[in-house]
């Protein structure tokens, strides 16, 4: 290959391959794009051009569209396919006798970018060079471009893939936490539906040795993995709590000085927490940071609404929490309804939350045994499948 000897045209040197079977022009063309900076590799017809082209890298081709054993059209073909299956793009420059259209044509069709007439001239040449160095160095930058999103594409999936794995090990693990056998009990109907693999809000319920039921409505700052972390200390103090048959007030404040203790600050757990007591017919009920719970009578039409008049768990330091509660009674068979601000707010394709009011509204039906039902149904209607934008949580808690 014939080295540059000195820079005066493109910013950066080519190899070119250059095949002509007369010696004299070949010398001529060659001695050219020498001046003009680039590298050039000399042979004598297309079939030597092939076998070059296959052996070493070239970033542009020159060929004569007329030489023995095999022309300028075939070597164009064959060299095209070459840099196809190189996933190259290699620009193809034949050279014809003076204005002969027809052989220019005929190279333009077999594949090349451009042609020449003989006798070449130098600026004329320098022109077509430059022209393409500059074409090939913004291909250069694509591909470069290309494959570096392709990197990151390929970083992101594998991280994706990671993190994918993560949470399918972390709602392994908060399946297995969460007493799924107390939430089938037959005074319990709960709807949960997370915003992403892994639900901020939490129900859980558990039945102590003295009967008493306990129920937990939880809603953790943001949702997914984050969010699901700070339900664990909650979670683990309510069970632990409950099974010993302590009173609500000892179990949210013993939830809140736990999160004071493991969750960082900004993080804090909303809650509806209550124990049921069959025989005494009463509820004993803690809200902080939550929507309303709600006290249907089912002999009567009214809704009895219950407002959380405390903040969220987690916030308050163990000395300024306030662990009152609301006593509730019955006499005649009710219900009682808790669910996160994710129901309420939750939106359909014009971006309309579902509302309170809409809530509220279904809860005044006459069918209070399908109150529950009717919800989840109308909430689903309301969303039309478009996906949760915050975690979603109802519980119905029945008072025989």
């Amino acid at each position: 290959m014939i080295k540059a000897s000195a820079m005066t045209s493109s910013s950066r040197p080519l190899k070119i391959l250059l095949a002509d079977d007369s010696a004299s022009i070949r010398t001529v063309l060659a001695a050219m794009l020498v001046d003009l900076g680039h590298e050039v590799a000399a042979v004598v017809d297309g079939v030597e051009a092939v076998t070059r082209f296959e052996q070493q890298y070239f970033d542009m081709v020159l060929l004569d569209v007329v030489m023995p054993n095999m022309d300028g059209y075939e070597a164009t073909r064959r060299i095209k396919a070459l840099a196809e299956q190189q996933n190259r793009w290699v620009p193809i420059i034949v050279i014809s006798a003076t204005e002969d259209n027809d052989a220019a044509i005929r190279g333009l069709d077999s594949g090349a970018e451009d042609f020449l007439y003989k006798p070449v001239h130098p600026r004329f040449l320098s022109a077509k060079i430059d022209s393409y160095a500059r074409s090939l160095e913004f291909y250069h930058r694509l591909i470069l471009n290309e494959q570096r999103a392709t990197a990151i594409s390929e970083k992101l999936a594998r991280i994706n893939e990671e993190i994918t794995a993560d949470m399918e090990i972390a709602t392994g693990v908060m399946d297995r936490l969460i007493f799924k056998d107390a939430l089938e009990d037959p005074q319990l109907n709960h709807h949960l539906v997370p915003a992403s693999q892994l639900s901020g809000d939490l129900v859980a319920a558990v039945r102590a040795p003295n009967d008493l039921l306990y129920v937990m409505v939880a809603d953790a700052t943001g949702h997914g993995l984050s969010a699901a972390i700070s339900l664990l200390p909650a979670l683990w103090v309510f069970y632990g709590m409950a099974r010993k048959e302590c009173t609500v007030p000892e179990i949210v404040a013993a939830i809140n000085s736990r999160l004071k203790e493991t969750v960082p600050i900004g993080r804090f757990v909303a809650a509806h927490v209550a124990s049921i007591n069959n025989p005494a017919r009463t509820v004993r009920l803690w809200s902080g940071g939550m929507p309303p719970a709600y006290f249907i009578d089912n002999g009567k039409d009214e809704i009895r609404t219950l407002r959380s008049p405390h903040l969220a768990l987690g916030i308050m330091p163990p000395a300024l929490f306030d662990p009152a509660t609301e006593i509730i009674e019955w006499k005649t068979a009710c219900q009682m309804f808790f669910c996160s601000d994710g129901l309420t707010e939750a939106q359909n394709e014009a971006g309309e939350m579902f509302g309170d009011e809409r809530l509220q509204q279904l809860l005044q039906g006459k069918d209070k045994a399908a109150l529950f039902p009717q919800i989840v149904a109308a909430v689903e209607a309301h969303m039309n499948q478009q996906p949760a934008m915050d975690d979603i949580s109802l519980l119905r808690v029945l008072l025989p």
